[in-house]
């Protein structure tokens, strides 16, 4: 490749080119910059949309959980008040129910603040 205005035979400039391999390996070099920038970009949105496709699922098993647990403590409520279990048994089952439950419900705001910023 030559300047063209030294192809013109003016003497504004002096001979300069570039030589046809140095150029394509210049434009390969770009290109595979440009290939892997894409590369890592189309992984990350890939990763993202992973990671929130799982926090989803993760939210719908804890609000599940969260539905089942009032349902259990409501049933273990009813079978203390028929005497069906003792006070003891009542107050241990129902403060690992209610912790679970706090737990699941912060794992749940967790998630959804998660969900809503991605």
């Amino acid at each position: 490749m030559r300047c063209s205005t030294y192809a013109k035979d003016t003497k504004e400039c002096t001979v300069h080119y570039i030589r046809t391999c140095v150029l394509r390996e210049i434009v390969l070099s770009e290109l595979n910059k440009l290939l892997f920038v894409q590369t890592a970009m189309s992984n990350s949105v890939q990763k993202q949309y992973t990671e929130l496709a799982k926090a989803k699922k993760t939210l719908k098993q804890a609000e599940k959980r969260i539905s089942k647990l009032d349902k259990l403590f409501k049933r273990l409520y009813e079978d203390n008040v028929l005497g069906k279990i003792s006070d003891e048994r009542f107050e241990m089952l129902s403060a690992e129910y209610e912790e679970e439950q706090k737990q699941l419900k912060f794992t749940v705001a967790k998630l959804t603040a998660f969900i809503d910023t991605t």
